[in-house]
């Protein structure tokens, strides 16, 4: 899968043949065997992903921790996450630097309303720190095991539901 959107993010953007350091990449993937699911943003959205890893379906996630610096303005995903069963839905409050919250009062009103819990850092130190917040982590604590995915997509419905081409 890695090779492939290697692959696929070069023909996006026109190249017909890898640049040298992708080559070298593309190489060493040829002999290295992963033990974690890989996802591509541009083959499907990420509820669907989270479908076939069997996060909902194999296994019952009761909480889910959320770290994203971007958000849509309704609820729909805390309700579709509350659809799966989760009981609880906590996420890190996005801030600038300046501690200023990167959402608007209504929106941030209205997730707490529909039972998202606002939270910051359990280290105090690290709340503050100056620093933007980028990185999108999500949690999904299950009966049987702890579901961690790191990577690029926000807490938005373009980025969980998609908009394939």
């Amino acid at each position: 899968s890695l090779q492939d959107y290697i692959s696929a993010i070069g023909r996006f953007v026109g190249l017909q043949t890898l640049l040298p350091a992708e080559e070298i990449i593309h190489e060493y993937l040829r002999y290295v065997d992963f033990n974690v699911a890989y996802y591509n943003s541009l083959i499907s959205p990420f509820i669907n992903f989270l479908e076939e890893q069997g996060v909902f379906t194999k296994d019952n996630i009761s909480e889910v921790e959320i770290i994203s610096p971007y958000f849509s303005n309704d609820i729909k995903l805390i309700e579709q996450l509350q659809s799966k069963g989760v009981k609880r839905i906590k996420c890190l409050i996005p801030t600038l630097r300046s501690n200023e919250i990167l959402l608007d009062k209504e929106t941030f009103i209205a997730f707490q309303n529909a039972g998202l819990e606002w939270c910051y850092w359990s280290d105090s130190k690290t709340n503050t720190e100056v620093r933007n917040q980028h990185s999108k982590i999500y949690r999904f604590y299950g009966s049987r095991c702890c579901y961690t995915f790191i990577g690029s997509v926000n807490f938005t419905q373009p980025a969980w539901i998609g908009h394939i081409v």
